[in-house]
């Protein structure tokens, strides 16, 4: 048992919440929707001049990151930019030894690889789209290294926002699939 102060201002930063916990699913709901409308404006923004063959690599990067995060809501935002930085170096001329593997990266990385192999996107494309996705979450992120706001902002706009895609990732969790 915990007061609420310490629930509003510890929950999932400081405290591991059970995700069974009402208090939170409540909480985060709301969270979600509001911080979604935010997210939206400055995601959309961001990205909107995108040509067709970058487009299709950032879908499959919102894609991914979607779907790594309904396994994984509570995420911080470190370890979405630590994913993709490491798919960024594996798109790298440079090779990095001892590099250690990423769960987020490794699912991402390998989709892009599928994704290239079935032409669907080309490979030169990527270090640029990635780039401009690493920039927008450390930025959005800020220096807080418990922060969760990019992980809240971009699920809350995925569900309220693109719903339908949101439905059909999720029910391609179980298939090998994938739309992209």
């Amino acid at each position: 048992m915990i007061c609420s102060q310490c629930c509003g201002e510890k929950r999932i930063k400081f405290i591991p919440c059970p995700e069974t916990c009402p208090v939170l699913k409540e909480h985060h709901s709301y969270t979600m929707e509001r911080k979604g409308e935010k997210f939206a404006l400055e995601w959309l923004r961001e990205f909107e001049g995108l040509r067709d063959e970058s487009f299709r690599i950032f879908s499959a990067i919102e894609w991914n990151l979607y779907s790594y995060l309904i396994d994984s809501p509570v995420s911080l935002d470190i370890e979405i930019f630590s994913g993709l930085e490491y798919v960024r170096r594996k798109f790298s001329p440079l090779t990095f030894p001892g590099e250690i593997k990423n769960i987020l990266g490794e699912m991402m990385f390998n989709f892009l690889e599928m994704a290239i192999q079935e032409g669907h996107i080309n490979e030169d494309d990527i270090p640029e789209v990635l780039d401009k996705v690493i920039n927008f979450v450390k930025k959005y992120k800020g220096d807080n290294i418990r922060s969760n706001e990019f992980v809240k902002g971009f699920m809350g706009y995925m569900e309220k926002f693109q719903p339908e895609r949101a439905k059909k990732i999720r029910e391609s969790k179980g298939s090998k699939i994938i739309e992209v």
